[in-house]
């Protein structure tokens, strides 16, 4: 896209060219991106509601930083992660289940798989609509289920929760080196009674796609002294 801007100053006449190259397919998500920036601005109650000139609300280095955004993570995360589909993955996983009695507590409240520690098949159906993800999966003979939304919390701020029955945790999205994490930054019961630092999961988990181009996952969920409560990781295929 070129912007070409001609005026005068004075009696000079001045011309000012920008010029901008977005690759690998996302252009046609370009121009949504300032809009996108504004109202994570209005939200958090950086800027005020109201019409007027949109002149230098925003910096080119925020522009940028939006922009990177939409390229940070590889095609098949992204459309595993897209909205208004019913998208089904079969694969293999390597699974590790707690051996310590809080540990197989926590993982059966959660839903997770409690024992054996073997190499099984994966089959992950994920359901998607404008604001939530319902991820059916099941790891050889174990069915779990979690649901993920976007929401705005009491703070004004954006971001991901991930729901396990009765229980339901914020998750601080980020993306490295192509990989999408899950950290659990908070957690509530019953949507209702935040839970206590030492209740709460550490996750390190995240989504990448491996040197064949399968979706890789590696889900490792302990408790804040380090006792193992799941550990499933492998790869997925789409299937339909």
């Amino acid at each position: 896209m070129r912007v070409r801007v001609r005026g005068e100053q004075g009696e000079r006449r001045i011309e000012r060219v920008w010029d901008m190259v977005i690759s690998d397919v996302n252009g046609p998500k370009t121009p949504v991106q300032a809009t996108a920036l504004l109202l994570e601005q209005l939200l958090a109650g950086r800027i005020q509601p109201g019409a007027r000139p949109a002149v230098a609300v925003f910096s080119r280095a925020e522009a940028e930083t939006q922009l990177a955004t939409i390229a940070a993570l590889p095609a098949p995360v992204q459309s595993l992660h897209d909205v208004g589909f019913i998208k089904r993955y079969r694969g293999i996983a390597q699974v590790r289940t707690a051996t310590s009695w809080y540990g197989r507590v926590a993982a059966f409240v959660g839903g997770f798989p409690t024992r054996g520690n073997h190499s099984v098949r994966a089959e992950v159906e994920v359901m998607a609509d404008d604001n939530f993800e319902v991820w059916t999966r099941r790891i050889g003979d174990h069915s779990f289920k979690s649901v993920l939304r976007y929401e705005q919390f009491a703070d004004d701020t954006q971001g991901m929760t991930e729901q396990f029955g009765f229980m339901r945790f914020r998750l601080g999205l980020r993306v490295r080196d192509g990989d999408l994490q899950f950290p659990i930054e908070s957690g509530r019961i019953f949507g209702l009674l935040s839970m206590p630092r030492f209740l709460l999961p550490v996750s390190d988990s995240s989504e990448r796609i491996d040197a064949l181009g399968r979706f890789q996952f590696d889900v490792r969920l302990s408790m804040p002294g380090g006792a193992l409560i799941a550990h499933y990781k492998g790869y997925l295929e789409l299937v339909s």
